[in-house]
């Protein structure tokens, strides 16, 4: 038996597939399952206030969770169900850059305050962002004049509104303020998204594996620790050396043979003087450990 108790609000959470995050959620010890999961979580008074979603099972390391539960806010719905009765489907408008809290310590090199805007750690390209002349480093401050303080408030701003539909961000780039005019598109799919290229980080493939750098985007998808330097692994090709080794998407490999690895350039400089079957072993960070992994 459940008690109903709401833990925490506004909880970001990791989509089973990898594929990004739930954002905003309510955390409740609600009975959530495979039969009951697009249900409604009720309150006291027998109104509505979210629809149920998903379970947690594990924490990130492994170790098994018990009553935590997460679900829809009504609020959310609400904003969507005009499209979903209309057209069937959510569409949601997109500016196409990876953006990031100001936090204490970066006052004096961007030029803010934490809490007073979100700072543009890529650009998407060919996003509506791009086109529009927003880069890598600029802070967006506002949308149409409405002050924005962190991440949640300006993707709020930009999901709901129609696509095609322009809006004036105000920047700060290099300690000079400035207006952008740009016209949203429509937001690729969860899948789609984690196919889009980034803008400075460097792909590679071998061995059956695309690799990546590690942008603040992939960090924070795969829960990658912020003084973590190597490469991640975006695909494994099914029969690979890779594959029959284990690789998973989202591993960080930190060295090649035992010598390290910062980025993409490092590893492509290592694996280029292999012969092609030669013995690699890798070291492979994955939930938080690490392992030594032989390519057969």
């Amino acid at each position: 038996v459940t008690l109903g108790i709401v833990s925490a609000l506004n909880r970001d959470v990791p989509r089973p597939d990898g594929t990004g995050y739930f954002h905003r959620m309510i955390q409740t010890d609600a009975a959530i399952n495979p039969g009951n999961s697009g249900g409604p979580l009720v309150n006291a008074k027998g109104e509505v206030v979210g629809m149920n979603t998903l379970i947690a099972r594990t924490t990130r390391t492994g170790l098994a969770v018990e009553g935590i539960n997460f679900a829809v806010p009504i609020s959310e719905i609400m904003k969507v169900l005009p499209q979903l009765i209309s057209q069937g489907k959510v569409t949601r408008a997109w500016l196409g850059v990876y953006i990031q809290n100001i936090t204490p310590g970066m006052e004096k090199t961007f030029g803010v305050e934490p809490g007073h805007g979100v700072l543009v750690a890529d650009v998407v390209p060919g996003s509506p962002a791009e086109k529009a002349g927003v880069m890598r480093g600029d802070i967006i401050v506002s949308v149409n004049g409405k002050s924005i303080h962190n991440v949640n408030e300006l993707q709020v701003e930009i999901m709901y509104r129609q696509v095609g539909e322009k809006v004036t961000l105000g920047i700060i780039r290099n300690g000079q303020e400035l207006s952008i005019e740009v016209t949203l598109g429509e937001r690729p799919s969860e899948k789609e998204l984690a196919q889009l290229p980034s803008a400075t980080a460097g792909t590679y493939k071998a061995f059956g594996m695309t690799l990546s750098d590690i942008t603040p985007e992939l960090a924070s998808r795969y829960g990658i620790p912020s003084d973590v330097q190597g490469v991640v692994v975006l695909k494994v090709e099914e029969g690979s050396r890779a594959f029959w080794a284990g690789i998973q998407k989202g591993d960080v490999i930190l060295e090649v043979n035992r010598h390290p690895v910062k980025n993409v350039a490092d590893f492509r400089k290592i694996v280029s003087g292999l012969p092609e079957n030669a013995e690699v072993v890798l070291t492979v960070l994955r939930n938080g450990r690490t392992r030594f992994v032989l390519l057969p």
